[in-house]
């Protein structure tokens, strides 16, 4: 179940995409972008520390070919609630060891759409942790610096709205890569306003018929 500050901005969450829709309408609509692990990622609301966000995996394969593996870590932390549409959550542990190492920790750094990876010294071994399945209406938290990783069921349109709550201890999100240790770059392409437009139609109309 949502917790209490969760469950303020879902039942908030017509209002706000519907807010979001008329942005992407208008004669002037927000950048938009692809994240590389692929999804559409929007902003909905922002306060001090607090980020509201929506997330939509689109039902067909969005994900780009990147140098990394798609088990991160946020410098913030993370609540989520499925909109619609099935997210299986992963949790990962980083066993370090320089004997035998499997990956290496690269830190990640943004700018507008490009993001830019970091190799650092720390290599180790993964390892899997709990795996959550979950539906609409379930919620679920990844605590800042925890490694995790997200996959969908991409045959039907799949969304979460996401509290970031930022953790002033950490500087700066991570993801394991290659042992190789150089660095890397990463394009974000652009979302068509109507690309964008119908994923969020799709989300707003399963929450009128939920």
């Amino acid at each position: 179940m949502p917790n209490s500050e969760l469950k303020d901005f879902v039942n908030k969450a017509p209002q706000l995409i519907g807010a979001l829709r008329s942005r992407i309408v208008s004669t002037s609509p927000p950048d938009m972008f692809v994240h590389p692990l692929g999804f559409l990622y929007f902003e909905l609301f922002r306060q001090q520390s607090l980020t509201v966000r929506l997330h939509i995996w689109p039902g067909r394969t969005l994900r780009q070919t990147i140098h990394v593996t798609p088990i991160h870590s946020h410098d913030w932390k993370l609540q989520s609630l499925v909109l619609c549409g099935t997210i299986t959550n992963t949790v990962h542990c980083l066993r370090g060891s320089s004997i035998d190492p499997t990956h290496r920790v690269y830190r990640v750094f943004h700018n507008e759409n490009i993001d830019y990876l970091v190799p650092t010294s720390q290599v180790g071994t993964v390892v899997e942790g709990s795996v959550t399945r979950l539906f609409q209406s379930d919620a679920y938290v990844v605590s800042a610096g925890e490694l995790h990783s997200t996959e969908v069921d991409e045959a039907t349109i799949s969304a979460t709205l996401l509290l970031a709550t930022h953790s002033p201890k950490l500087s700066a999100p991570e993801v394991l890569g290659p042992l190789s240790g150089r660095p890397y770059t990463h394009r974000r392409p652009r979302c068509t306003s109507d690309f964008a437009l119908t994923a969020v139609d799709t989300v707003l109309s399963s929450l009128v018929n939920s």
